[in-house]
């Protein structure tokens, strides 16, 4: 039987009929001779039929070396928050760069701090669940890159901002959230967030309540060495030798905020402490 990749998500912050969804995508492994090798972070609003977040990252002049990391992820996100504002779902694929891909995977920085914000994170399990923004790396393609001519890295950037604000606010659409329209003429809505964010203000949007809650409603199997020792959320623990080359449960205890080890026959072997799960950590904040 297929197992959850996450937890359940938290109960819907608005109706359904008034939810914002965003789909995030990464395309990899794009040149322009003048520039190298680089990736592209693509986030589109289907509601609306709006690209809403459009970010290049450098990936080696000579050969592809590297992958959009975590931190560019999250920080591009910001850019598209502080702009469009909170989404109520974030829709992903399963690239290692946002979520782990093992079996009972815990959850990823990533997603934790889209809980800590209310927003939801939603895997998709087929590439059409994200069409738009698959649709949306074909206009990167043909729009932004046929016939650019960019000698350097920021002017490429203005090129692509001002390309963006193009399909935005002066090009009819071919979506079926336009009708034929512009974008922002079809829906001028979007220009005022329902769910406002500002990077200076997310200390007080973030909630660690969040991120216990939801953590109390996963459920992780790990499988303990000879010598009683498994791996979880990235740390080495130890049961010892006398529970060597089991199956353990994993749950986390809202209450007392510690992950509950637990055999298959549900009696409880060990709590784990979770003081290494801060808000500095997931929101990749520099340490004090």
């Amino acid at each position: 039987q297929r197992h959850p990749q996450l937890p359940p998500p938290l109960a819907p912050s608005a109706a359904a009929n008034a939810e914002v969804v965003f789909q995030l995508d990464m395309q990899e492994r794009l040149q322009l001779p003048a520039l190298g090798y680089f990736n592209v972070l693509n986030i589109r609003a289907p509601r609306w039929g709006l690209t809403v977040g459009c970010y290049p990252h450098q990936a080696g002049s000579q050969r592809w070396q590297s992958k959009v990391s975590l931190s560019e992820a999250r920080d591009d996100c910001r850019q598209t928050f502080e702009r469009w504002g909170l989404p109520d779902d974030l829709q992903t694929d399963h690239d290692t760069v946002l979520v782990d891909s093992s079996d009972y995977p815990f959850p990823s920085l990533f997603t934790l701090w889209l809980v800590g914000l209310g927003v939801r994170h939603r895997l998709i399990e087929r590439v059409t669940q994200n069409g738009s923004v698959e649709r949306c790396h074909r206009t990167f393609d043909k729009q932004m890159l046929s016939g650019v001519d960019c000698a350097d890295w920021p002017a490429f950037l203005a090129h692509v901002v001002a390309e963006q604000t193009r399909l935005n606010e002066r090009l009819p659409s071919r979506a079926k959230a336009c009708g034929g329209q512009v974008p922002l003429v079809a829906h001028p809505e979007a220009l005022t967030p329902r769910r406002p964010y500002r990077r200076a203000q997310e200390t007080e949007l973030f909630a660690m309540q969040r991120v216990y809650t939801y953590l109390a409603g996963g459920r992780w199997l790990r499988q303990t060495t000879i010598k009683g020792q498994f791996r979880f959320a990235d740390r080495f623990w130890t049961l010892g030798r006398r529970y060597a080359e089991q199956t353990v449960v994993i749950t986390f205890d809202l209450p007392t905020r510690e992950f509950v080890v637990s055999s298959l026959q549900a009696t409880a072997l060990k709590r784990l402490p979770s003081d290494w799960l801060t808000e500095v950590a997931i929101r990749g904040l520099p340490e004090m």
